[in-house]
């Protein structure tokens, strides 16, 4: 991939003008990408008072602020939507720069009806899906960026040992 895709652009975004072909291939699917972020459960087994995607990490970021940032990496902020529903306040609150999609129903439906919520508002554009509660390297959506230059379906999964209750 050329510069400015590995930044996040699209090659007619005007702030890469001059730097598109210079050196690998352009992809234009990026800008036009749809990052859907799923927020609204309960999270139960932690027993925490506030959302998943609020837990702080070891380095004193949240998960989602950790998320948000590997992403601004390759995406703008706007292609951003976050499904809330449990304590959307704190969320809402937390990251302003975001969209948000309510889940009213999250108390009595799982993430595939806010999946399913965010799908219906993001139209035919592609979706990078991912849960609200899930850590990642930054270095992974550099793996996935040819695939979603081809406009192909995939799922990361981390092929590690893990503890029981994760996936």
């Amino acid at each position: 991939f050329d510069l400015p895709t590995h930044r996040g652009y699209d090659s007619d975004h005007p702030r890469v003008t001059g730097d598109v072909g210079k050196a690998g291939v352009a992809i234009d699917t990026v800008e036009d990408m749809k990052i859907v972020i799923l927020a609204a459960g309960v999270g139960s087994r932690l027993g925490n008072p506030f959302p998943k995607p609020l837990t702080q990490l070891n380095d004193g970021r949240s998960i989602m602020e950790r998320q948000l940032a590997n992403l601004s990496r390759y995406f703008e902020p706007a292609s951003v939507s976050v499904v809330v529903g449990f304590k959307k306040d704190m969320i809402m609150e937390a990251f302003p720069d975001v969209s948000f999609i309510y889940n009213q129903d999250f108390g009595e439906t799982n993430t595939s009806k806010s999946l399913l919520k965010a799908l219906r508002q993001t139209g035919a554009d592609p979706v990078l899906w991912l849960n609200g509660d899930v850590v990642f390297e930054e270095s992974l959506l550099s793996t996935l960026l040819p695939d979603i230059a081809a406009d192909r379906s995939f799922v990361a999964v981390n092929t590690a040992q893990v503890a029981e209750e994760e996936v």
